[in-house]
Formats: structure tokens, C-alpha cells, sequence
């Protein structure tokens, strides 16, 4: 399918370019319905689309080199005819292909200028590619919400305190609409650069490398994928195509997907379908109608959330680097110390203590297996240096064992009870023996 776009010829500065552009669009489509030649079919039987109009946009399309040279020249000649001018240096040309080189005859002109063949084009928003690559059209989505969420943190860094929910609704309301941009189509994948934005804003809210595990990010924020959040939207999207009327393009897209569902072909309808389910709710798609769709729309959320509860569970249970957290956290849920401790140092050593990040020789050497020597205690000698050892044996920090927490160290299982404490003081008093503690190792190593 070829595929052409041309910018308004109207300067847009005056007030009259709306009126009359649409004058001369109307006057383009009526044309091009009589004149046109190879345009594009969804379904057999259905009316042929030679052009798509938003706004002050103009796209031609064609099945043949012939038929879209064809609409070249009758806007050529309406343009002259009505004295306007079409940039050609803005005006592109896309083949749509599975791959190879374009054949000598593919090549347009308008006017007398040649146009340029490029390999990908933004179109409302999204970006085409010749073989309609999917992660080559959200990845510019992914590129302006990644800015979204540094400008987003450089601005929220003005405040002297800045809590969880002030982040997360700056995120859910400024960023998340930018990277979600058209997840009604594409949403039913689950796309990782995507998904990198999000884990990306989190870390940088907490503080941690970017190489801390993902599971521990979501676990201790409460958070869940944005594939939930655009799966839903794909639903709402397609509550909206089952209730518009026949003629309507996306309808009759709609029932191509259908067709093309029925004939075992993998496409929208298909993940839809799937997607439904999978979660237990065949009947709908079967249905294709519910009673209440807010209730429905919530019930699907439920489970896409409890499905990933699964998953997280499985993946803390059956990994090594998981150990440590998995005996202190067990549920998806939003840790209270963000609410208690308030010092932003205190915290973020609480933070690191926790996903295991902190700069201890059991993080650092972790993956070092050919000298069991560099995980050991820089001050016990005979010791592994990991966070138990931190928190309760290691001497180097008995002064403040004895300030912050050592009434909560009782027994075998006192490490575990105080990571798992939901309590304000013992928090406090954790994270401020993990930022002191810290502090003096660092002078401990420097002064070695």
C-alpha cells in the first residue's frame, strides 16, 4: 500500500484558513471518489478510501504506483485550479512492505518535483514504519515520556518534601497519557520500552540504581505495569466500535479484524479475544456486550492486577537474587515507611538497604564467584558482609545498634520481624541506623 502525506497549503495564520481549506478538501474527496483509481479496500464490497482528512492534514492512499500518481496529479491540477501551492519538500511518500527495494517504477512526482520515499513518518501522533513495526512506533512514545519524567523530577526537586502520592499523580496524569498514546491499538502487547519508562520513574523516585530489580521496585511502591492500565483501555476501545454505526471506518476496520480473527490470522480481534479469555470472561467476547461496563472494566483491572501479583510471587520465589526480600515481603503492597520517614538520607539508605544495594561487598561482589574472598567483612575478616550481618553482628556498628534498634533485636528472627515492621518508630530508627551506619563505613574504607 502506498502511502502520501501533504501539509494544509493555506497559511494558517489567517482566520479564513479553516473555512477555506475545508472548501478545498471537500472539493479533493468528491474528486478523487470520481477520478480515483486503486484505492484501498478493508473488506471486499466496501466503498474504496483514496484519501484520510484530520484537521488540516491530508493523506492519499493507493494499492498501485499507478493509482496513487494518479491522485498526485488531480491534487496537482486542484491546486492549480484554485491557485494554492503544495510544498513538496514536506510532502512524503511511504511504501508499506514486508522488506526489499523499491522497483524502478516506484517513483512520484508532483508538480514537476519528485517526491521523497522515506522508511518511516509520524502521522497523528505515531510513527509509521514501512513493515508497521510496533516497537519502532511506540519507541518515540517512549522517548518524549522518558523526557516527560526528567523534567517531571527536575521540577518535583524544588519541593523540600515530596511525597509518594505527589510523584505518582504527576506521573499517572503528565506522563502516563504520552507513553499510552494509541494503546487502544496497540495496548494488548506488553511492550518493554514502554514499560522501562515507568520502572524508570520509579527508580529515579526511590532513588536506586538503575540495575535494581524491577520486582523489588514495584513491590515496595504498590505499583503495577502500565500493560494493565492500556489493556483496559483496548477493552474501553472496543465497547466504543461495538456501538457505532456501520459506515463508520473504524466499524468496518472492526469487522476486517473479525474476519480476520475467524480465519485463525493473529491481529487485534485475536489478542482481544485472548486477552478475555484468559481472565475468565469468553462469554464476552461472545457476547460482545456487558451489562454495566464500569463494573466490567474494574472486575478485568482486578485480575490483570492479580495476575501480575502471581507472577511477581513466582518471580520472587524462584530466583537466588530474590532470597534475602522474599523472606521480609510476601505481599504487593505499599510499604508505610515512605509516610514515616520523612529525611529524605534516612530514607533512601532504607530504600537501598532493603532492594539490596547498598555499597556492602556482598552487593557489590555479588556475581563474583571466582574470589569468595572480596564478599567478606572489611572489619570482621571471617564474615560475609550482607545485610544481616549490617544490621545485627558486625562491631564497626554497635554504637548505633545500641541508639536506633538494638530492642528489636532479640532473636534469630529479629532481622526479618524489623525489615517487616509496618510500625513509625521502628522505621525511623532503621533508616536512621542504615544512613549512620553507612556514613561510617564509607569513612571506615576511607581511612583503611
Amino acid at each position: 500500500m502506498n502511502f502520501f502525506y501533504c501539509p494544509s497549503g493555506v497559511k494558517q495564520g489567517c482566520i479564513l484558513s479553516p473555512a477555506l481549506f475545508s472548501l478545498f478538501v471537500n472539493e479533493i474527496a468528491v474528486g478523487m471518489e470520481a477520478v480515483g483509481k486503486h484505492g484501498i479496500q478493508l473488506q471486499p464490497g466496501l466503498v474504496e478510501l483514496f484519501l484520510l482528512l484530520f484537521a488540516d492534514d491530508l493523506a492519499l492512499l493507493s494499492s498501485t504506483a499507478m493509482g496513487l500518481q494518479n491522485q498526485l496529479n488531480h491534487l496537482n491540477s486542484m491546486c492549480k485550479e484554485h491557485s494554492l501551492c503544495i510544498n513538496s519538500e514536506k510532502s512524503k511518500i511511504m511504501v508499506f512492505r514486508k522488506g526489499g527495494f523499491l522497483g524502478k517504477c516506484e517513483r512520484w512526482s508532483l508538480g514537476g518535483n519528485e517526491l521523497e520515499v522515506v522508511n518511516s513518518y509520524t502521522y497523528l501522533g505515531y510513527t509509521f514504519t514501512t513493515k508497521l513495526s510496533l516497537c519502532q512506533g511506540v519507541s518515540p512514545l517512549a522517548a518524549k515520556g522518558k523526557k516527560a519524567t526528567y523534567d517531571c523530577v527536575r521540577v518535583l526537586r524544588k519541593f523540600s518534601e515530596l511525597t509518594r502520592q505527589t510523584f505518582f499523580k504527576m506521573f499517572d496524569v503528565q506522563i502516563q497519557p504520552i507513553v499510552l498514546y494509541g494503546s487502544e491499538v496497540w495496548g494488548l502487547q506488553r511492550i518493554d520500552v514502554i514499560e522501562k519508562v515507568h520502572t524508570f520513574a520509579c527508580k529515579r523516585f526511590l532513588n536506586v540504581p538503575l540495575k535494581t530489580p524491577n520486582k523489588m521496585v514495584y513491590g515496595d511502591l504498590g505499583r503495577y505495569p502500565l500493560f494493565v492500565n492500556s489493556c483496559i483501555r483496548a477493552v474501553k476501545y472496543w465497547f466504543k466500535l461495538l456501538q457505532m454505526k456501520e459506515n463508520r471506518l473504524p466499524k468496518q476496520a472492526y469487522h476486517m479484524q473479525i474476519n480476520m480473527e475467524t480465519n485463525g490470522k493473529c491481529c487485534w480481534a485475536s489478542r482481544l479475544r485472548d486477552l478475555l479469555c484468559k481472565f475468565g470472561f469468553g462469554f464476552v467476547w461472545l457476547q460482545k456486550s456487558v451489562g454495566n461496563e464500569r463494573a466490567f472494566l474494574a472486575l478485568l483491572k482486578e485480575r490483570l492486577c492479580d495476575d501480575f501479583k502471581q507472577e511477581w510471587t513466582t518471580a520472587l520465589n524462584s530466583s537466588e537474587r530474590f532470597s534475602l526480600y522474599a523472606s521480609f515481603k510476601s505481599n504487593l503492597l505499599t510499604e508505610n515507611y515512605f509516610d514515616f520517614v520523612k529525611i529524605k538520607c534516612f530514607r533512601d539508605a532504607l530504600i537501598k538497604l532493603r532492594m539490596g544495594v547498598l555499597p556492602l561487598n556482598a552487593n557489590r561482589f555479588r556475581y563474583a564467584h571466582e574470589n569468595a574472598l572480596k564478599i567478606l567483612c572489611n572489619f570482621c575478616k571471617n564474615e560475609i558482609e550482607d545485610e544481616i550481618h549490617f544490621i545485627c553482628f558486625c562491631p564497626l556498628y554497635k554504637e548505633f545498634r545500641l541508639k536506633y534498634i538494638q530492642s528489636y533485636l532479640q532473636n534469630d528472627h529479629s532481622f526479618t520481624l524489623l525489615m517487616q515492621c509496618q510500625e513509625k518508630i521502628p522505621c525511623q530508627n532503621l533508616a536512621a541506623f542504615a544512613f549512620h551506619a553507612c556514613k561510617k563505613r564509607d569513612i571506615y574504607m576511607l581511612l583503611k
